[in-house]
């Protein structure tokens, strides 16, 4: 008579009297000879084919968010999934973007541009009426008096020109200077 074989690993013996052993099931791993049982793979981990003695790491850019995965998660647009083993991944930062399949960083927002929530995929172009000179600006700068923006997507304000001037704050265009007063310079606030 012949002794009984233990299981080999990336496969278990359920119950007694087997004449063959089973893999182990996707999403789950047999590390050692002689199981009973499979283990599922950990959060940040996964397996994705049977008869495993052990789980893989959640490659760059993806996540594995709960246990027993046999496939992985991409990233997704609005955050980023920066290194192997991720159980969670992160949202961009205000004043950043992730475009989908963002793998390292976020993207700061463009200057003419940017970004008022985390989570964001797309840049938001500075309306009219204020702009954003810099990049990674979370919200636009309102035109100051004397300057108007006309458009979106600005990076400065332009000066009021001559015979107009721009009384408040994220003007989209300079007022004519009123009859009985004149405008003699670009960038006033208030007629003379």
């Amino acid at each position: 008579l012949s002794a009984a074989v233990a299981c080999a690993q990336g496969s278990y013996c359920p119950s007694s009297g087997l004449s063959s052993v089973i893999l182990c099931m996707l999403g789950s791993y047999c590390s050692s000879t002689g199981m009973s049982a499979v283990v599922a793979c950990a959060a940040g981990t996964f397996a994705a084919t049977t008869g495993l003695s052990g789980c893989a790491s959640c490659p760059v850019g993806n996540v594995c968010p709960s246990t027993g995965l046999s496939a992985v998660t991409a990233c997704g647009a609005g955050f980023y999934c920066a290194s192997t083993g991720l159980s969670a991944k992160a949202a961009c930062a205000i004043g950043s973007f992730c475009p989908s399949g963002t793998e390292s960083s976020p993207t700061a927002c463009s200057i003419g541009s940017y970004c008022p929530t985390t989570g964001m995929s797309l840049v938001t172009a500075c309306p009219a009426g204020g702009y954003c000179e810099s990049s990674g600006m979370s919200a636009p700068v309102p035109c100051p008096a004397g300057n108007f923006c006309s458009v979106t997507g600005l990076s400065a304000a332009t000066s009021c020109s001559l015979r107009n001037y721009c009384p408040s704050t994220g003007l989209t265009a300079g007022v004519t200077c009123p009859a009985g007063s004149f405008c003699p310079s670009s960038g006033q606030s208030a007629v003379t």
